[in-house]
């Protein structure tokens, strides 16, 4: 068979199973050559092709869809115009995007309203990054929520990163459209930016606390990252490093959970007077302290057991997968051996109708050798009789001229007399 002649081969129903097979058993292709062939050898028979193609031609067919799949969607510069025309144009595209959309990922637009580069100095992180996909409301509800509930999965490893942005993305519904390292950049500048809001750099506390009241995403983050930048506490007016200093700037304090705004030299509210006070607030809160340390701490035991789980429900999946490919090859095999009984009892019949026509072939023989027989005897008759007639005539044939002769002689007597 020709690999040259490979696109007659395949019609279109051909073509989406092609896509259809390839796409489930993905699993298979480990990268090893053994394994890939099974592979192939396993769809080639699910698309009941054998006999007609190889398995060679069924992996060159998938190589050519998928680096046509991969210039449309990944086009090179100035060629985005063709590569969106082709891409609508195209049969398998949509059915290749699902199936590869993950592999070969769009870059990422994030917008200015959600994006942390509107910072305070006027920057614009969209001038060094272009991106194609934006991130709606929703979605960077559910990467504030998702990212919360599994931040003791972000334990400074790179895999464990990788893994956990993973389940994020597939939690969010948005894997093929958007990628790990997309949803890891967008966390990265809204966290950015919170900072720039929650702790502004000096002379900028004015417009920190603006974007702080305006920026949409504020109040989500900063329950989610209050912890990890912390307002300067302030213990008493004798211990305030702020009513020391000589300049205007503003000295921000926390009491609890409010945000208090004191100007250099400006006296401490009666409640926050005296150290005994604020030693006596502590002793009282120490308890609730400690019952939000044991509470954040089985958070994050808890999530690290959800994230225990995750991994287990995607072994589990892919085991149910690799089961299901082994019911199908074990139906398939019995199938094989089905048809294998029926064709060995298909022999059999074939072989005793051949041995009765053996038999008959060996009668008919023997009544051949003995018609030749009878007919050889009468050639022998036939030339006796022959033979004989022969002589017999030669007799008569004398004979008759004796007759003659004798007519003649008689006849000259009766003259004479």
């Amino acid at each position: 068979m020709d690999g040259r002649t490979t696109v007659q081969y395949f019609t279109i129903s051909d073509t989406a199973k092609l896509i259809k097979l390839r796409t489930e058993h993905d699993v298979l292709f480990d990268c090893k050559t053994k394994g890939a062939k099974a592979a192939w050898s396993l769809i080639l028979k699910e698309m009941g092709l054998v006999g007609v193609v190889t398995t060679e031609q069924l992996s060159k067919k998938w190589e050519n869809m998928k680096r046509k799949y991969k210039e449309l969607k990944c086009p090179a510069p100035g060629m985005e115009k063709e590569a969106a025309k082709g891409a609508v144009t195209w049969q398998w595209f949509s059915m290749l995007d699902k199936a590869l959309g993950n592999q070969f990922p769009l870059p990422t637009v994030v917008t200015a309203a959600e994006d942390s580069s509107a910072s305070l100095d006027g920057m614009d992180d969209r001038s060094t990054v272009q991106y194609s996909y934006t991130f709606t409301i929703s979605d960077t509800t559910k990467l504030i929520k998702l990212r919360t509930e599994y931040d003791a999965l972000f334990d400074g490893k790179t895999k464990g990163a990788k893994a956990a942005w993973s389940l994020i993305l597939k939690e969010m519904g948005l894997e093929g459209v958007a990628t790990t390292a997309q949803l890891s950049k967008k966390w990265e500048n809204m966290k950015r930016k919170y900072k720039e809001l929650k702790c502004p750099a000096p002379g900028m506390e004015k417009e920190a606390a603006k974007g702080a009241v305006t920026w949409h995403w504020f109040s989500m983050l900063d329950k989610a990252l209050g912890n990890q930048f912390p307002l300067p506490t302030v213990v008493t007016a004798a211990e305030d490093s702020c009513a020391s200093l000589s300049t205007k700037r503003v000295c921000l304090g926390q009491q609890g959970n409010d945000v208090l705004k004191l100007l250099p030299n400006t006296p401490l509210p009666d409640y926050m007077e005296t150290e005994d006070t604020l030693s006596s607030d502590y002793s009282e809160r120490e308890p609730d302290m400690d019952l939000e340390t044991e509470m954040a701490s089985l958070r994050r035991e808890r999530l690290e057991l959800e994230g225990e789980q995750a991994e287990v429900h995607r072994e589990r999946l892919l085991l149910e997968r690799e089961r299901k490919l082994l019911e199908r090859e074990r139906t398939a095999m019995e199938r094989d051996e089905t048809q294998l009984g029926k064709d060995w009892a298909t022999v059999k019949r074939d072989r005793a109708v051949l041995e009765q026509d053996m038999v008959r072939l060996e009668k008919d023989l023997a009544s051949l050798e003995r018609d030749k027989v009878a007919v050889a005897r009468e050639r022998e008759e036939l030339s006796k009789d022959r033979e004989n007639n022969i002589a017999h005539s030669e007799a008569n044939s004398s004979t008759l001229e004796d007759r003659q002769k004798l007519r003649s002689l008689f006849e000259k007597l009766i003259e004479k007399f």
